[in-house]
């Protein structure tokens, strides 16, 4: 996985109906010039996906959130045209297609 990287510090993780919310705040400016996300600011990821019911994938976005401290973020394009998004915390990744 390459590019560039996004240290941020994860402040608390709750779910609400069809997504896990992770609050964060930003260690360094953000690397992508178009989400103007300076160091210091507070921003929050939704991280929707699986069926409301199921439980489990909510659950394991949940655990990977509630034991994440400080996040690198990396980000970039896949090889069907969609985006990813990986988040890593002490060397627990939780990638998300986008």
């Amino acid at each position: 996985m390459g590019g560039p990287v996004w240290h941020c510090q994860v402040v608390h993780s709750s779910r609400e109906e069809d997504a896990v919310v992770i609050d964060l705040i930003a260690l360094d400016d953000c690397p992508a010039a178009s989400l103007d996300c300076p160091r210091h600011t507070p921003f929050s990821l939704h991280i929707g996906g699986g069926d409301v019911a199921d439980r489990w994938w909510h659950r394991s976005v949940r655990a990977w959130a509630d034991a994440a401290d400080e996040v690198v973020i990396l980000c970039g394009p896949g090889d069907d045209g969609s985006s990813w998004m990986c988040l890593v915390s002490d060397d627990r990744e939780l990638v998300l297609r986008l």
